[in-house]
């Protein structure tokens, strides 16, 4: 029974490290610098220090923690400034598409349609992470953050999962940028072949459905992951917590109340002796 489970726990660790080195070859290597980052988030996270701490109990500031600024208003900052570049780039490859072509030719080369093609889906898919992340950071508690990053709930201890997420955004400018100098190039080198995407509609879905989709379920799965996590933190922890503040204003309600209800019942029963005894 015991080597049974080594073997499951050894399997599962070399799962969660291919899953890991997949993840840093998707984002380009980002997701391994922003694993440091993620370590300092934890700090939010008191639990960390104190096993008895109670999640929520108290409110977490960066100050209390000795950071002398946010480290979500740094992130927040970056992923402010990718906004810019990733606005550049939507409305470039946008005119690509729409402005005809310049070599004198009935269309521009499918390869270079592609190519802007998935530059444009991609520099859309990484403004509405973007937004996304924003609204998830600014709406959720310093000591939410923490747990996200030390890998509380169903991470099951992984921070690596936060770094992948953190880094998509800044590995989509990467390749949205990318995307789009491969069209430029492509657009120059093959200026004479206006190759027409209907003569090769397969090729042009794959270029564009394959880097499009993939990214895709990346941002959705971000979207269900940081969803269920904040659904199970609010009825794990802050729910109950304000369930159990209830119940122990009922309790003092009913310790207080008894005493009066005994001075009601005896002032009842003294009434009718008070007056026997005059």
């Amino acid at each position: 029974m015991i080597e049974s489970t080594k073997k499951a726990s050894k399997h599962r660790g070399w799962m969660f490290k291919a899953f890991w080195i997949a993840g840093c070859i998707l984002t380009l290597g980002y997701a391994s610098k922003y694993h440091q980052r993620i370590l300092r988030w934890q700090v939010y996270d008191p639990s960390n220090k104190n096993s008895r701490h109670r999640a929520y109990s108290t409110h977490i500031t960066s100050k209390d923690v000795g950071l002398r600024t946010s480290e979500r208003a740094k992130q927040q900052k970056e992923w402010d400034r990718l906004i810019m570049p990733l606005s550049v780039i939507t409305a470039t490859s946008a005119a690509a598409l729409a402005i005809p072509s310049p070599f004198d030719t009935p269309n521009l080369n499918w390869v270079a349609t592609a190519l802007y093609v998935v530059a444009f889906g991609l520099s859309l898919e990484g403004l509405l992470l973007i937004m996304y992340l924003t609204v998830f950071g600014a709406g959720s508690d310093p000591e939410m953050i923490g747990r996200l990053a030390s890998g509380k709930g169903f991470l099951v201890g992984m921070s690596g999962p936060v770094a992948f997420v953190t880094a998509l955004p800044t590995a989509i400018t990467t390749y949205s940028s990318l995307f789009l100098l491969a069209g430029l190039l492509v657009m120059t080198i093959a200026a004479d072949d206006p190759s027409d995407i209907k003569d090769h509609i397969g090729a042009f879905q794959a270029i564009v459905l394959v880097p499009v989709g993939l990214m895709l379920l990346c941002l959705l799965g971000t979207i269900l992951g940081c969803e269920w996590f904040a659904h199970r933190e609010r009825h794990d922890f802050k729910y109950k917590k304000d369930e159990d503040k209830h119940a122990r204003v009922d309790d003092d309600r009913i310790h207080v109340a008894e005493p009066e209800a005994m001075n009601d019942l005896e002032r009842q029963r003294g009434g009718p002796l008070e007056c026997k005894g005059t």
